[in-house]
């Protein structure tokens, strides 16, 4: 699994929760963003690959962070998808349960990427 597009496909999931946020995309399921394993991270993370990379710890410590990173993200959506008023800057700002775990999944890539990298 290319660690660059797990680091892609989570980068961009700003840019789409602020493009819903927006009105601009179709209406999603917030149960499909719950799912840990949805994603292809968590299909990586949960069919044992990680584990090649990663030492359980990190497997482990990858997994927590990028589950709670969903809920976060499932929650947000399923109160808008509800009509309740969400404000972007609280949802994306330093605060955010979204955003905290997002940055912790990207940080344990990144740390990844350049662990392979120095490997190689």
């Amino acid at each position: 699994m290319p660690i660059v597009r797990l680091i892609k496909s989570h980068e961009e999931l700003k840019f789409f929760l602020s493009d819903y946020l927006a009105g601009t995309l179709p209406k999603v399921d917030a149960n499909q963003l719950l799912s840990d394993r949805s994603c292809d991270l968590g299909e990586w993370l949960y069919c044992g690959e990680a584990k090649s990379y990663l030492n359980t710890e990190e497997v482990e410590e990858l997994i927590k962070s990028h589950k709670a990173m969903h809920f976060a993200l499932a929650e947000i959506v399923a109160n808008y998808n509800r009509g309740v008023k969400i404000s972007e800057d609280i949802v994306m700002g330093p605060d955010s349960q979204f955003i905290k775990n997002l940055d912790l999944v990207l940080k344990q890539l990144y740390r990844l990427k350049n662990k392979s990298q120095q490997a190689a």
